[in-house]
């Protein structure tokens, strides 16, 4: 399982990586911002989606829908990354994480002190 997730996570690094040299020498071609930040979005969608199809090819897993959406839903944070920068996708990223661990223990904590109450 930990081999999936940083091969997920190294995946993730490349296609940032990629989506940004491409946009740099798109940019250096467009002057405009608005289109810059449209192109990002379309080369991450198009990397993004192609390297999940790919993915279905070398390891053995069946491309369903669900599959095609999140690798859609994923091309939003290679788009992300490639706009703001690595370090700040992970720091929101580790920050929602955080969050989201906080709450639970913390109606963790709410539903045992309910039941002691009762």
């Amino acid at each position: 399982m930990e081999r999936y997730i940083f091969i997920t996570v190294l995946l993730l690094a490349a296609l940032i990586l990629c989506v940004q040299i491409i946009t740099e020498i798109i940019k250096a071609l467009v002057q405009d911002k608005t289109k810059y930040n449209i192109i990002v979005f379309i080369v991450s969608l198009v990397l993004t989606v192609a390297t999940v199809i790919a993915a279905s090819e070398i390891v053995p897993f069946g491309l369903t829908w669900y599959i095609v959406a999140a690798a859609i839903a994923g091309s939003f944070f290679v788009a992300y990354g490639a706009m703001f920068g690595y370090d700040k996708l992970f720091k929101r990223v580790f920050a929602a994480l955080k969050e989201a661990i906080d709450s639970y223990k913390k109606m963790k904590e709410d539903s045992e002190d309910e039941k002691i109450v009762k």
